[in-house]
């Protein structure tokens, strides 16, 4: 029996034999958790009543001394950013025990619909949290079937190259009911007249970013990124890329390799690869 193995054998045993229980390691229990809010803070109106008391959520495990921001609770309901949704709170390892990613969702609000997304990385040591990366932004924005956003953030970690992956997808949706500028046209846009001949025009484009962040030095470190527009099943003329993009076709075969000498596609369609750091949207507070 080798020395090495020996050493770690008879160890074993010990341990198995000891009467003194083994110490349990000191892992954050993630459904030992509650939401606690701070004391009512009073903001004016610009007219100088007061709003209704607003208070700030923050998350609190047990037994650490993590305790987290969230999003803020309004109470007259005014500003969509600010209607923390219990319900919608997940919590999920990118690494067990070491990499924790918060995320949450506002209140629907507002006459079409709007709600905010909130986004925390964590790095776990011990009983303490270091944030790594936050963002909040509006995720559904309704006005009409004539004016339309939804936007979603993927995040993903590989731990064979300590390396976080932000995919953002955008969904745009714009219309009105007559037809459309010339001066002024949207990406895909679709020309259809309704019941009683008036003409309308719909534009839908999803387009989806990507960039790659080192984990250095409990830092993140902007690697690269990329720009691409989904088609999703449609099949399009890459004409029409190139049109509404501002991107040469020459760009996009020399990005796509299965493209060159083909005139239409489908699926995602990448536009470019250098793009810069992820910005964190101006709405975060």
């Amino acid at each position: 029996m080798r020395p090495g193995f020996y050493l770690l054998f008879m160890a074993g045993i010990l341990a198995g034999c000891s009467s003194v229980p083994p110490q349990a390691a000191n892992h954050l229990d993630l459904t030992a958790y509650r939401i606690e809010q701070a004391p009512a803070v009073k903001v004016k109106r610009p007219q100088g009543e007061p709003y209704d008391a607003e208070q700030q959520n923050y998350l609190v495990f047990e037994n650490s001394d993590i305790r987290i921001p969230l999003v803020r609770s309004a109470g007259d309901g005014t500003d969509e950013r600010y209607g923390f949704d219990p319900a919608t709170l997940k919590l999920r390892w990118l690494k067990q025990d070491e990499l924790l990613l918060v995320t949450w969702t506002t209140f629907y609000h507002g006459s079409g619909g709007y709600t905010y997304d909130g986004n925390v990385i964590l790095h776990i040591r011990g009983n303490r949290a270091r944030e790594l990366f936050r963002d909040s932004f509006e995720s559904i924005a309704k006005a009409g079937w004539a004016a339309q956003s939804f936007v979603s953030l993927d995040i993903a970690y590989d731990d064979g190259s300590r390396t976080f992956r932000f995919t953002r997808s955008d969904i745009e949706v714009n219309g009105d009911t007559k037809a459309p500028d010339p001066q002024h046209a949207y990406p895909f846009t679709e020309i259809f007249t309704n019941d009683d001949g008036q003409v309308n025009w719909r534009s839908e484009v999803k387009t989806v970013d990507a960039w790659d962040y080192k984990l250095e030095h409990d830092k993140l470190k902007f690697v690269c990124g990329w720009h691409s527009v989904d088609l999703g099943d449609e099949s399009r003329p890459i004409a029409d890329i190139v049109k509404c993009f501002n991107v040469t076709r020459e760009r996009i075969d020399s990005l796509n390799p299965d493209l060159p000498g083909r005139d239409s596609t489908i699926g995602p369609v990448l536009l470019g690869d250098a793009c810069g750091p992820y910005m964190v949207s101006s709405e975060t507070d």
